[in-house]
């Protein structure tokens, strides 16, 4: 087994991927309580092909149209990765996307939908040229997508000053939400700021396994850093001691090195931050090296993605992270996604598919409280209003940080029949964006 992951780890960085590097920053506020987690309920069947419904449409909110009057097209450019080791994320993404317009006929709140997808491309200018496309030759209505936080804060000065909404879908660099320098009123997200994932399991971890001291490890960029503080935030906040903090470089070949240096502190746990290919060979190391049994390793959720967790196998068994998504949530809205996503393509849905999925499922609600036809300041009130009844539960929008209130998810990896799945075991529900502020 452990020969058969090294042969393939060179492959799986196909499968897999990585929020890049993004800056951290903003003032100091007070941050909102983070409600204490509620327990996953008992004895909920866990989603499988053959125990999911059949998937059919989410019904149409009442306050959608239905005049007579015919609503003009809509335009969205999605800017995602197509290509490089992050292709896999950016097509989870539109498959996903495309599942919910295929749902609804190719309309979202009574308006027709044209998607145009663009490749963000393996550099910061190959993802800003392909957004100029977007913005000045193709006219779109709306940008959306971007996985790199360096091509977001690039994209930022285009949309900012054309007065065009953009809808962040994956990065959630903390710059762009708390700097008044950078905030810009065009600019809504529709998955988290880096640090609101973690910000919970600090919590988790201190009051529900009792931790008290912990080493932190993740990618060496500013990305990996933001979520390693939401973390290490609240656990500081309610006692616990950050005795060390270690940081590979992206791409790293070989943890061992890092993991020798666990050697020189005393600690409860380990909580990491890997994502894609550096995920799959930090935990399959992490087995090898010895160190599972011996010591708990905890994280984020994207450490134990789901499009690198079949190779990972018995090595991630155990693993507790935290994410404002698993597959495996007992909702109908969730099992029907989980089911549909795996009858046309064959594997679980990981994150990114999740983000492009409740993209969509955003830009319905919001285009379903236009009167009349689309405008860009109505489109945006709208964002501001949103509060619905979503896949994970309540979803709603921070007007003024302009992103979601989510449901952040404890989950273990347990074994499903024959596989591997990040099984919910707790939530922290309305945790807002605000607690990553630094």
């Amino acid at each position: 087994m452990r020969t058969t992951r090294r042969r393939l780890l060179g492959t799986i960085v196909a499968a897999g991927g990585a929020l890049l590097a993004s800056c951290g920053g903003g003032g100091t506020t007070p941050t909102p309580a983070v409600p204490t987690a509620t327990p996953a309920s008992g004895g909920a069947a866990t989603p499988t092909p053959g125990s999911l419904p059949t998937p059919t449409p989410v019904s149409q909110r009442a306050a959608t149209p239905t005049a007579a009057a015919a609503r003009r097209t809509i335009k969205i450019g999605l800017l995602v990765q197509l290509t490089g080791v992050y292709a896999a994320l950016g097509q989870e993404h539109v498959r996903a996307t495309q599942l919910l317009l295929d749902w609804r006929e190719g309309k979202l709140g009574g308006f027709p939908v044209e998607l145009l997808v663009e490749d963000e491309g393996q550099s910061v200018e190959d993802g800003l040229n392909k957004a100029l496309k977007l913005v000045q030759r193709d006219r779109v209505d709306i940008l959306a997508g971007i996985l790199k936080s360096t091509v977001l804060y690039a994209v930022r000065d285009i949309v900012h000053e054309a007065g065009l909404p953009l809808i962040g879908t994956t990065a959630g660099p903390h710059r762009l939400i708390f700097d008044p320098q950078l905030k810009s009123p065009y600019i809504w997200r529709t998955s988290y700021a880096n640090g609101q994932l973690n910000y919970p399991m600090g919590e988790y971890a201190y009051s529900t396994l009792g931790y008290r001291r912990v080493v932190v490890m993740a990618t060496d960029h500013a990305g990996g850093r933001e979520h390693a503080s939401g973390f290490m935030k609240r656990f500081r906040e309610l006692g616990g001691e950050i005795v060390g903090e270690l940081y590979a470089p992206l791409d790293t070949v070989d943890f061992a090195p890092y993991f020798q240096q666990l050697g020189g502190y005393t600690a409860d746990a380990v909580w990491a931050w890997f994502a894609g290919a550096d995920a799959l060979r930090f935990v399959t190391q992490w087995e090898d090296f010895g160190l599972k049994g011996q010591i708990p390793l905890i994280g984020s959720g994207w450490v134990t993605d789901e499009p690198v967790l079949p190779e990972m196998g018995e090595a991630a068994e155990g693993i507790v992270t935290s994410f404002h998504y698993s597959p495996f949530v007992q909702t109908v809205e969730m099992q029907n996604f989980v089911s549909a996503f795996r009858q046309r393509h064959d594997a679980w849905p990981g994150v990114t598919a999740y983000n492009g999925y409740i993209f969509a499922r955003v830009l319905e609600e919001a285009l379903s409280r236009l009167d009349g036809d689309y405008s860009r300041d109505a489109f945006l009130r709208a964002l501001g209003s949103l509060d619905f009844q979503g896949p994970t539960g309540r979803y709603r929008m921070d007007p003024e940080t302009q992103g979601p209130i989510l449901t952040v998810f404890i989950r273990r990896v347990q074994r499903v029949q024959q596989e591997y799945g990040n099984v919910v075991v707790a939530s922290f529900p309305d945790v807002p964006d605000r607690v990553a502020r630094t």
